[in-house]
Parts: structure tokens; sequence; C-alpha cells
């Protein structure tokens, strides 16, 4: 009977939606997970699951936690931090293929405009400078694994490492993507969701025409591939949260998320439509707990969604990942908001220009738009096929199973 291959796996395994991704194969391989520097950092048992969870701090260097691994793919969710570029350089040194694997809905000009009017990467700077003087040895052995990889690699890599920490030390990511060009930053292999979302990577990465890329839809939503519309249809909108407050984007607070609520839901009423929101998980339920004590809304988790899926007439939201599947059903008319403190960016763009989502730009005038709602979804329903084969090549099932195919091969 042969081994199963071992598959080290740079990825944020706190989150369950990541590693699920990996659900149809996880029969096929010993997983080895690696993001944090100590336990401290680990949030959930949800990795048990799959695998194992590895330490930055538990290894000399790249070279050493290759040797001690043996992959036979290093899979990156990320190629951004220094211990990220050091292992990517390592592995193309030993000739260990690298796969980018996508996680997430991705546009290079939305990226570029929130680039320009937020702050958030300095604030995570000043947070990060607090957690290293509170774990000062655990960090500073993570910080070893890379200049120990960087005296270890041969020349050429070497002057693009140390260009690397170099640039990466006075900007933000996007910034210092848009300043480095190299093969080194980049992985062997693209597994991306579909050619639209690859595009940012193009851009980001600075990748050519011929690049190896493989499209293999969302696994995430393999499990809605056959929802059917129920019979048993309700006058309801179901809201899809994002975590703008937490992660300060767009001028977003808390009383302003409140006031929104609010609004939101007094809109909703006065269409005659009842509310069903699912909250993001890094955000608080602020202003969310207090309405539906009060009766005006409903709050949803993962238990019992598809079931809603199938039964609502409206959804809305910003952008999110997990919008596309629910604008690809047939039955289901989006409604994007675009009414942020901050108005120079238009999130959900790639909705609207896809003919699949109507915007509103005041809440107040959305109970006018809930009232039209039929001739919405004549309109986007025409757009739809078209938006799945641009935005999530393929909606049958299989996502998982072609990302299988691919980590075997």
């Amino acid at each position: 009977m042969n081994e199963k291959p071992n598959l080290l796996v740079v990825c944020d395994y706190n989150r369950k939606d990541f590693l699920d991704l990996f659900k149809v194969c996880k029969q096929d391989f010993n997983f080895y997970f690696i993001e944090y520097a100590s336990k401290n950092e680990v949030k959930n048992e949800a990795y048990k699951e799959y695998g194992q969870i590895l330490f930055w701090k538990d290894y000399n260097d790249a070279f050493d936690l290759l040797d001690k691994i043996n992959p036979c793919k290093v899979i990156f969710f990320f190629i951004e931090s220094y211990n990220h570029v050091a292992l990517n350089v390592a592995c193309k040194e030993r000739s260990i293929i690298t796969c980018h694997l996508e996680h997430g809905f991705r546009d290079y000009e939305l990226k570029a405009s929130l680039e320009k009017i937020t702050s958030l990467h300095k604030t995570k700077k000043h947070l990060y400078l607090l957690d290293v003087l509170s774990n000062f040895l655990v960090k500073a052995k993570t910080r070893l694994f890379f200049k120990r990889t960087v005296q270890k690699v041969s020349s050429e890599p070497k002057e693009f490492l140390e260009r690397y920490y170099a640039v990466r030390s006075k900007n933000s990511i996007f910034n210092t993507f848009k300043l480095i060009n190299s093969s080194y930053r980049t992985a062997d292999l693209y597994i991306s969701f579909s050619p639209k979302i690859y595009k940012a990577h193009q851009l980001a990465d600075h990748l050519e025409e011929n690049q190896k890329v493989v499209f293999i839809g969302l696994p995430s939503f393999d499990q809605w591939s056959d929802l059917q519309s129920s019979s048993q249809r309700l006058k309801a909108v179901l809201f899809i949260d994002q975590a703008f407050v937490k992660q300060g984007l767009l001028g977003w607070t808390k009383s302003y998320k409140e006031r929104f609520v609010s609004k939101l839901t007094e809109e909703c009423g006065k269409a005659g439509y009842i509310l069903f929101a699912k909250i993001h998980p890094l955000e608080e339920p602020s202003g969310w707990d207090t309405l539906q004590s009060q009766g005006k809304l409903k709050l949803i988790d993962n238990d019992g969604f598809s079931e809603l899926v199938s039964k609502v007439e409206v959804v809305m939201g910003f952008y999110s990942t997990l919008l596309m599947p629910l604008v690809a059903f047939p039955h289901t008319t989006i409604i994007t908001l675009e009414n942020h403190p901050v108005d120079e960016v238009f999130p959900s763009k790639f909705l609207v220009d896809s003919g699949v989502g109507h915007p509103v730009y005041q809440i107040e005038n959305l109970s006018q738009v809930l009232s039209s709602i039929d001739e919405l979804h004549k309109s986007q329903l025409l757009n739809k096929k078209s938006f799945i084969e641009n935005w999530m090549f393929k909606l049958d099932g299989k996502a998982g199973e072609r990302l299988r195919e691919v980590l075997l091969s």
C-alpha cells in the first residue's frame, strides 16, 4: 500500500472555510499547515480534521522545514510575509512545486481604491508592534527563520530576499507588490476560481500570459450546485454582512453601523419584507441583537442557511465571496448597498457591471427599489449565466474534485 504524500499548506488555519477547500481530498494527503509563530495564535482546533499544524519558530530555516516535512507540493494561500517568500524561494531552490490556491473574491481595481483611502495597514503595524513586545522571544525566533534562509540561498535569490525585506518593511503589501516584480515571489502554478478573479493576481503579481493557471470553480459552494427554488417562497430579504467596522474600511464605525442596521430593518419592513441577516464572523453583533430581540429581524448562521436561500426572493450585501453563489441562483434578485461613509469606492462594481446587481446609494430609497423587484429580477436573470462563467467558472458541484486532481497530479 502506497503511503500518502505530504502536503505543506501555508494558510490561516483558524478559518474553517479555508480548511474546507480540501474537504474532497483530505484522505489523499498528510496535511501540514503553517502560518503562525506559536500556539498562542491558534483560535480553534478545526485543523485536526485535516492534519497537523507547524510553527515557524520550530524550524531553523525554510530548508530545515522542507527537509523535515518532505512535501510533494507547497500550497500558498498568500505569499506576502517574509517567511512566505523565504519558503517560496527555498522551494524553487529544491525544485519543489509551489501552488497559489485562491481563497476568495479578488478585484484589483477595488483593492487599489481601498489602498488609497484606508490607513488599515498602519493600524495593523501598530498592533503587530505590541504583539512583538509581548512575545519577543517567539517573534525573534520566527524572524530568524527568514534571516537564516537568506544566508543559505544562492546569490540571485539572496538579493531578491534582501530587497523584499527592505521594500516590505517600508510599504504596505499592496505597494510592495507594485514595486517588486520577480518570479521569486510568485508560485509555479496558480489554482484560481475563475478567469475574472485570476485577473487580479495577473496584475498584482506581474504574471506573464504564459503563467500556468488552472480554473476550478469554488469548492466551498459545491454543496449548492443543485439547489432548487423552494415552492414555499418567502417575501424576504437575506442580508450578507461585511466586516467593515472590524477592518476599519470605508469609514464605517460602530455607531454608523448601528444606524445603518436600524434603517435597513425599517426600509425592509416598509416594503413588506422579512429581514434575515448573516453577520460576518469577524464582526460584532452590535445593533443586530437588539433588533432581533424586538422581533424586527432574524439572525441566521450556517444551520438552515441553504434552506433559507432556496426560499428568499432578494439578497442584499456589499461585496463578498459568499454573495457569488447567491447571485447565480435563478430565483434570486441582488441589491447591493453603496451607502458608505467614504464614497470614493464602488465595491459592488463587479456585480453591477455584470448586470446581476442593482446598486442602492441611499438606504432611504431601498423600499422603493423593493417595490419594483420583479422587473429587476427579469433583467438580472439574463446575465446570470455569463456571470457564472466569468466569475465562478462553473457551479456544477465538482470544484473540489478538480482541486483534488490538480493536487494529485
